[in-house]
């Protein structure tokens, strides 16, 4: 059974919980919440917006990196056409939590 909502929502709501904010990046470009100004490579905005972000990440392709501001990423790639445990397609292993929401989504995927 497919997930009901985005697995990039799920994530960010998670890492809100952990008390992390993240950018969005893509080929090392620092793209959000920088959307206003040059998109460039030493330029490191936190944001912790998760509507934005999913709306942000949507619109360029369903595929960044969410770098978070105590360190580590999550690659994140919308891979079917419903939301999927696999859109989290790698991660530092520095999360533990996302090996955690990782497990649970396959179970909710399951049910």
């Amino acid at each position: 059974m497919p997930l009901k909502t985005n697995t990039l929502k799920l994530l960010l709501e998670e890492a809100k919980k952990h008390n992390l904010k993240w950018l969005v990046q893509q080929d090392g470009a620092n793209l959000f919440p920088n959307e206003d100004d040059y998109y460039d490579y030493d330029n490191w905005k936190f944001t912790k917006d998760v509507r934005r972000t999913v709306d942000f990440v949507k619109d360029i392709g369903n595929d960044a990196y969410i770098v978070f501001d105590k360190g580590g990423w999550v690659r994140y790639i919308r891979q079917y056409n419903e939301p999927d445990v696999e859109d989290i397609a790698d991660w530092t292993t520095s999360l533990t939590w996302v090996d955690e929401l990782s497990d649970r989504l396959e179970e909710m995927q399951l049910a």
